[in-house]
């Protein structure tokens, strides 16, 4: 059961429930979905993580790898049941050795420090978003370099 649909069925009951909530500052909540990989693949939101591009990078990385997605309260339509966790928990957790941020908006809003090349164990790779690499080559050819280059 996600997070939010026991909340949900809490307040339905009339139990008043105590939330804890990321301080001022700190970097934001990430949804990891379920699956097992060496590889997080970070977008934006998870409509993105569903579309054709992102099918055709999980595709190439030979299905290493998993999807995770900003945190939003209102995403109760997404397909994983684990709770939002931190880029550190999800890395410590899951074991990823690597991690692809689509955007640099996206980089700046989980990392304290856009320069850090490791988060514990994980190498940190920097792409341009999923909507500009659909039109991109450049930006295809240098992302396909990246993940070539990193392991």
């Amino acid at each position: 059961m996600t997070t939010a649909r026991g909340l949900a069925y809490l307040d339905a009951m009339g139990i008043e429930t105590w939330v804890p909530r990321p301080m001022a500052g700190a970097p934001d909540l990430l949804q990891v979905s379920s699956g097992a990989g060496s590889t997080l693949l970070l977008c934006s939101g998870f409509g993105e993580s569903e579309s054709p591009l992102a099918a055709d990078i999980e595709r190439s990385l030979e299905g290493t790898s998993v999807w995770g997605w900003l945190w939003s309260e209102s995403d109760t339509g997404n397909s994983s049941d684990s709770p939002p966790v931190t880029l550190t928990e999800s890395i410590d957790q899951r074991l990823f050795t690597r991690v692809i941020v689509f955007g640099s908006a996206l980089l700046s809003r989980i990392l304290a420090s856009q320069d850090q090349d490791f988060v514990g164990s994980a190498r940190i790779l920097q792409s341009c978003e999923l909507s500009a690499l659909g039109s991109d080559t450049n930006a295809k050819r240098a992302l396909w370099q990246s993940i070539s280059r990193s392991g």
